[in-house]
C-alpha cells in the first residue's frame, strides 16, 4: 500500500517528490518551470565576454589591412594604399595608430575597396580626363598642375593655400565663391567690379583653396589649385590637381590621384 504522505515517480529521468495531493500534472509543471529558471539564469550568468569578437591590434591590423589592399590592387590594378604619416601631415592630418579590426570589419574592409576599384577609381579616371580636356581649353598643363599640388604639400601645411593678390580697385566687393565637387568644395575669393555699361564682373582672383573634410567616408584634396577670370570677366574658372582618400575604422586610405574643375558664373555670387 503506498505511503499517503508522499509518492515517488520518475519524470524525465530525474526523481522527484509529489506531496499529499498534488497531481502528476502539478508535478510536470513545477519540473518544466525549475528547468526554465535553471536555463534563464545559465543564460544571464554567462560572460558577456563569451561573446566578443576577435579583434586584431597594432602590426597584425596593419599586416592583416595591407593584405587586403594587396589583393585588391593585383586584381583591379588600382594602387590603393594607407598614406604614411608623413603624407598625413603634410596635407594637415595627425597620424593615428591603427584601431583594432574585427574578422567582420576586415570583410567588410575587402567588400568596400573592392567596390571602390571597381566602381569609384573608374569615375575618378573619367572625371580627370574632362577636367584635362577643359584645362587644355585654357591652355593649362596637367604637369603644372601636379607641381602647384605637391610644391604646396612640401612647403608648411596652414590648412589654405594662398594666392598673391594683384592690384584692384578699392572699391570692388571682395567675394569668396564656392562650388562643390567631388568629395570638396572648390572655393575662390575675388572682386566684382563694375564695367563701362555698369555690368558686373569679376575682377582680380586674389585666392584659391580647395575645402574638404578628410574625416567623411570619401574626400578630395587639391593643395594648390588654379583659378582664372574667363568668359569676359563673367566667370571664374577653377582646376586643380588632388589626392582622393577614403577614411574607413579610423584609418586613411589613398585611392588614387585626379583632376576636377569648376565655373562660378559672377551673377551667382551678387
Amino acid at each position: 500500500m503506498q505511503r499517503k504522505n508522499e509518492i515517488f515517480s520518475e519524470i524525465y529521468g530525474f526523481t522527484t517528490c509529489t506531496l499529499k495531493g498534488e497531481s502528476k500534472m502539478q508535478k510536470k509543471m513545477k519540473h518544466l518551470i525549475s528547468l526554465l529558471v535553471i536555463l534563464v539564469l545559465t543564460a544571464l550568468t554567462i560572460p558577456s565576454m563569451a561573446f566578443a569578437e576577435t579583434k586584431v591590434a597594432g602590426q597584425d591590423a596593419l599586416d592583416s589591412i595591407d593584405a587586403i589592399l594587396e589583393r585588391v590592387n593585383a586584381e583591379y590594378g588600382t594602387e590603393i594604399r594607407r598614406f604614411t604619416p608623413e603624407e598625413l601631415m603634410q596635407r594637415g592630418i595627425e597620424p593615428k595608430e591603427a584601431a583594432p579590426l574585427t574578422e567582420q570589419q576586415l570583410v567588410e574592409l575587402e567588400k568596400r575597396m573592392r567596390h571602390t576599384a571597381e566602381t569609384v577609381i573608374p569615375q575618378i579616371e573619367l572625371t580627370s580626363q574632362r577636367a584635362l580636356e577643359k584645362a587644355k581649353e585654357h591652355g593649362i598643363s596637367l604637369d603644372n598642375l601636379k607641381k602647384r599640388h605637391e610644391n604646396s604639400l612640401l612647403e608648411s601645411f596652414n590648412g589654405l593655400p594662398k594666392r598673391s593678390a594683384d592690384s584692384v580697385t578699392p572699391a570692388a566687393a571682395l567675394v569668396t565663391a564656392t562650388k562643390p565637387i567631388n568629395y570638396a568644395i572648390a572655393g575662390a575669393s575675388a572682386y566684382i567690379v563694375e564695367d563701362s555699361f555698369g555690368n558686373k564682373k569679376w575682377g582680380n582672383v586674389v585666392r584659391s583653396y580647395c575645402e574638404t573634410n578628410i574625416y567623411q567616408p570619401k574626400w578630395f584634396f587639391s593643395a594648390s589649385p588654379y583659378s582664372s577670370v574667363i568668359d569676359l570677366g563673367r566667370t571664374i574658372y577653377w582646376t586643380g590637381y588632388g589626392d582622393y582618400g577614403e577614411y574607413i575604422n579610423g584609418t586613411q586610405y589613398y585611392i588614387g590621384s585626379g583632376t576636377q574643375y569648376a565655373e562660378m558664373y559672377v551673377g551667382n555670387y551678387i
